[in-house]
């Protein structure tokens, strides 16, 4: 984390973290943050890719964990449900197989997710990208960040290595 990864387009992304790299280990709370930059160093202006900021998705090298991060968090599909259930006044708890299927129901009437409303971006933003996440385990990871910028989308791919107690980081 902290090297820059080169774009085809002549600009970079890096990835850092909101804790010291001794501090990074599993189970701990921190946000990744994505900065981007254009091949003059300027920070670069992101424009909306699927609704977000950036995208990142997070693999444990042994298949073991996969995980799609959105900017300001990511919810499941069963909190997306109860909540656009507790939005229209009913509090009902419900079992996954009825989750989806209200979920079917109500994008095949044109009904938004409530919790995708506050997590997408309508404007462009030159901002870091914070991804909020905790290491599940220790292992050898790939991170990859994904963003939109002058009507190309990009991708970058960062290693790091986290030790239950906080190990090396590349």
């Amino acid at each position: 984390l902290g090297t820059p990864s080169m774009l085809a387009s002549g600009g970079s992304i890096t990835l850092t973290a909101d804790v010291t790299t001794d501090a990074l280990g599993s189970g701990r709370d921190l946000r990744l943050l994505a900065t981007v930059r254009d091949a003059n160093g300027s920070t670069s202006t992101l424009t909306p890719y699927m609704g977000m900021g950036g995208h990142a998705m997070v693999l444990r090298r042994d298949g073991g964990v996969f995980m799609h991060l959105h900017p300001m968090g990511t919810a499941s599909m069963t909190a997306q449900a109860q909540l656009m259930r507790r939005e229209r006044g009913d509090t009902a708890m419900l079992d996954s197989a009825r989750i989806a299927q209200a979920m079917n129901v109500a994008e095949a009437n044109g009904e938004s997710l409530a919790v995708h409303a506050w997590m997408q971006m309508s404007d462009a933003q030159s901002a870091p990208l914070a991804f909020p996440f905790a290491f599940p385990s220790a292992g050898a990871y790939r991170i990859y960040v994904q963003v939109k910028r002058k009507g190309v989308i990009e991708t970058a791919a960062f290693d790091v290595t986290i030790g239950s107690s906080a190990k090396s980081v590349q």
